[in-house]
């Protein structure tokens, strides 16, 4: 006995009999599913958190994971952040280990603007770092 996909009606073939989906629309399903998960989430956090971000008071547009935990998005562990501010956290916990992080994804050949999009640094800060270190490399 065939079913019928509860999206578009067409019938379901080749897929388990107590699929509710066909393989066409299972795929839109879930995105829309996850999307509205995120929203409904993304609503409970707003109400919890405000609109603006804790340091500067202006438009908050992103959450910082205060243990780094990206997966962990308990409220304990979220602040609410402007961009601005959330890649000043970031470089705070980076700065001491900047030299390192940045040799090591020249040397696994990472260009400038991957860089900036992993460290969130800007793109002269990573010319300056990147130059730093050539002329370290030179005096050895």
């Amino acid at each position: 006995m065939n079913s019928h996909c509860k999206k578009c009606n067409k019938i379901i073939k080749d897929r388990h009999p107590s699929a509710l989906y066909c393989w066409d629309c299972v795929a839109k399903v879930h995105k829309e599913e996850a999307k509205k998960y995120r929203l409904e989430k993304l609503g409970k956090l707003k109400k919890y958190f405000g609109d603006n971000c804790i340091f500067c008071n202006s438009k908050r547009e992103q959450y910082h994971h205060l243990n780094l935990d990206s997966k962990n998005n308990s409220k304990q562990n979220l602040i609410g952040l402007c961009s601005l501010c959330h890649k000043k956290v970031h470089y705070v916990i980076l700065r001491p280990f900047l030299n390192q992080i940045i040799k090591s994804l020249v040397e696994n050949k990472f260009n400038v603007n991957q860089i900036v999009f992993i460290t969130g640094l800007s793109k002269q800060t990573v010319y300056k770092y990147t130059r730093k270190q050539k002329q370290d490399g030179n005096k050895n």
